[in-house]
């Protein structure tokens, strides 16, 4: 199985299940290096493959982190975050997001749906 997630950092924080995020006002997440940084604060075992692109092998689940753009400056600040997890495990994945995006009080949101994923 695969799913796709998406991060974001509101200014309204911690959301509720029912939030229309269309309606709420983004803030940037870091630069690349910051959101590297970030990432393996609460995940050190992230390996990563190149500046952009890194992966969590869980049991039972991959997640593939794709930070930033190879187009953009490493300078820039980005404001999302791009997951996508494989494996049979979903629940675990989905708690390894969670334990991710808490403490950077970030939101999680499943792309295809647009499903709020909370704690």
């Amino acid at each position: 199985m695969s799913l796709d997630f998406t991060l974001y950092r509101f200014a309204d924080y911690p959301l509720h299940p029912d939030t229309d995020v269309g309606s709420l006002e983004r803030l940037p997440l870091g630069t690349v290096a910051e959101v590297r940084d970030l990432i393996y604060g609460q995940l050190p075992s992230v390996e990563w493959e190149s500046y952009y692109t890194g992966y969590l092998d869980g049991d039972g689940f991959r997640l593939d982190f794709f930070v930033g753009s190879h187009t953009g400056d490493d300078d820039d600040t980005i404001d999302d975050l791009e997951i996508s997890v494989h494996g049979h495990a979903i629940d675990s994945a989905i708690d390894a997001l969670l334990q991710l995006a808490g403490p950077n009080q970030w939101t999680v949101q499943e792309s295809m749906e647009g499903q709020l994923i909370l704690p």
